[in-house]
Parts: C-alpha cells; sequence; structure tokens
C-alpha cells in the first residue's frame, strides 16, 4: 500500500524536529566536553603533586646512599594521583640528614648511619632525649666503609695520636664515624680538621696533615 504525498511530508517533518531536538541535547565536539570535565584547578593540581611527594635526604652526590636512593626512585616513581614520587635531596650527611629530618619542613626521610643517633644523645642529652621516638627506622640498605688514607710513616690508629687529621666536613658521616672509631681506641682522637675530602689531599702529601 503507497504512502501519500502529505503523510510522507509530515513524517519528513517529524524527523526533521526530531533530529534538531538532538542537536541541541548533544554536544557538538564531544571529545572538547570531555577534556574540560576532566580539567583540573591550579590549587587541586598543587595539591596532587604534593600529596604523592617523599623526600629523602642524602649525602653528597658522590656518596653511596645518592646512587641507591636514585635507584629507590627509578623503581618507585609514579606520578598518577594514586602514585608515590621520590625526591632525593643532596644533604651534608650524618648527625645533619637526622637534624634535617627533625628540624626542616617537608623533609620525609634521611639515610644515615645507625650510630647517628647514640651520638646526637651524646651531644643534647636534653634536646634529643625521646629522638627515637621522633624518628622511625625503616630498613638497612648498605654496609658502609671507613677508609684511612696517612702518609707512609703512620703504621696505626697509636701514631696518629696528637696529630691533626682530616674528618670531612662538621657533622658529616665521616667525622661521626671518626668519633665512634678513634674514641674506642686506645690512642684517643687526635686533633681535627674540617677540610673537606678534596682539599685534604695537598695538606696530607706536604705533612700539614697525618690522616684524612
Amino acid at each position: 500500500m503507497g504512502v501519500s504525498t502529505a503523510t510522507a511530508r509530515n513524517l519528513f517533518v517529524c524527523l526533521s524536529f526530531f533530529l534538531f531536538l538532538i542537536s541541541l541535547t548533544v554536544p557538538s565536539h564531544p571529545v572538547l566536553a570531555q577534556s574540560q570535565k576532566q580539567a583540573v584547578s591550579y590549587d587541586e593540581k598543587k595539591r596532587q603533586a604534593n600529596d604523592i611527594a617523599v623526600t629523602v635526604m642524602v649525602s653528597g652526590i658522590s656518596c653511596t646512599c645518592a646512587r641507591f636512593t636514585e635507584d629507590i626512585r627509578n623503581v618507585v616513581n609514579d606520578l598518577g594521583p594514586d602514585g608515590v614520587r621520590v625526591l632525593p635531596v643532596l644533604g651534608v650527611g650524618g648527625l645533619q640528614n637526622v637534624n634535617d629530618v627533625l628540624f626542616l619542613k617537608n623533609m620525609d626521610m634521611a639515610v644515615v648511619d645507625e650510630d647517628n643517633l647514640r651520638l646526637l644523645k651524646k651531644k643534647d642529652p636534653v634536646l634529643y632525649a625521646n629522638v627515637e621516638q621522633r624518628v622511625q627506622y625503616i630498613t638497612k640498605l648498605y654496609n658502609s666503609e671507613f677508609h684511612v688514607l696517612a702518609r707512609n710513616e703512620i703504621k696505626s690508629y697509636d701514631d696518629l695520636k696528637g696529630k691533626k687529621v682530616n674528618f670531612n666536613l662538621k657533622d658529616s658521616q665521616t667525622e661521626v664515624t671518626a668519633d665512634t672509631v678513634f674514641n674506642g681506641s686506645a690512642a684517643g682522637h687526635p686533633g681535627e680538621g674540617e677540610e673537606g675530602r678534596r682539599r685534604a689531599f695537598p695538606p696530607a702529601r706536604s705533612g700539614k696533615l697525618a690522616k684524612s
């Protein structure tokens, strides 16, 4: 059975009106609308970036702990909203790393040797009385080595008694370990020099320093 011209015209008008209504309710650029819906504000993006950041204080760039922390960063970094971003921070090492975790803002973790807390309590029993309750031990990373570089005539720790030696920078891990080693030896603590490692080599060769 055929459809009359009037009926066909009415169907066409109804279909055109229906398509017009659809064009009003459906966005003409759905991809753009979706991207606008997912956009976040500056403050929200800043909050997300800070929520996943974990700062780790290490010693100098040549320190083993810096390389270990870089490896940790390379493995666990995830910049997603629920991820973790490890941010290594170069510091002095030793006692200063512990102090940075205790007193600096936004310093979450540090790589330190286990004898640091004991020495801090020894230096200031009042300030560090409950330091074990304010920092949390996480894990052991590696064994540290203590190297003694001396002139040819120095054969033992006893030969350093009363002589000037270099313990690297103040509150560095080298100084902390040297304090433990020499105070525990029969030779006692020699005189200290606070030259950095590189600056200590020329005085050691010339005789101004007995050891570095």
